[in-house]
């Protein structure tokens, strides 16, 4: 589901069956075969420590068995005063920034001020990978200027080229 994943699983042979990437959760449940062939079926679904499992949520509301096995957590980080990402976002000296997920928006967020976001980057590009990176960003009021057409992160770096060219 989330920007890389199939790639990702690839490195370690693992092969994927059904690729939805950048799709909205509900795809899945199509992807699937729809809630009858997911009535009863039990599905493991890794997910983020403590985050919000729209995916298993969706599944479980098709009437599949549902196990969450937490998996991975986001850290935020402090911000770092050698690089002063504030600074250089003020003083125009960052040409772009990129979001590959919610969990990054909300890392930005917090460390910059929800707030304060959108003024911060009104005087940059921003360019986000996947519908949930991009729906985060919009919630904060910034519309990001680079959304390429497949969520994938050498889309996100192709859109970005062109973008500067």
């Amino acid at each position: 589901m989330g920007v890389g994943t199939a790639e990702r699983l690839a490195r370690f042979g693992i092969r994927v069956d059904l690729d939805l990437e950048g799709q909205p959760v509900e795809s899945v449940v199509e992807g699937l075969g729809g809630r009858a062939a997911l009535a009863g079926r039990r599905v493991l679904v890794p997910a983020a420590a403590g985050g919000r499992d729209s995916l298993g949520e969706t599944l479980a509301a098709a009437g599949a068995e549902v196990t969450q096995a937490p998996s991975f957590r986001t850290l935020a980080v402090d911000d770092n005063p050698e690089l002063d990402v504030y600074g250089q976002l003020l003083q125009r000296r960052i040409d772009v920034v990129t979001f590959t997920s919610a969990a990054a928006v909300r890392g930005f967020a917090t460390l910059y001020g929800e707030e304060q976001v959108a003024d911060l980057l009104a005087n940059t590009t921003v360019a986000t990978a996947g519908l949930a990176a991009t729906d985060a960003v919009r919630r904060l009021g910034v519309e990001p200027a680079i959304v390429p057409a497949v969520p994938s992160i050498t889309a996100l770096v192709d859109a970005i080229r062109a973008h500067f060219q």
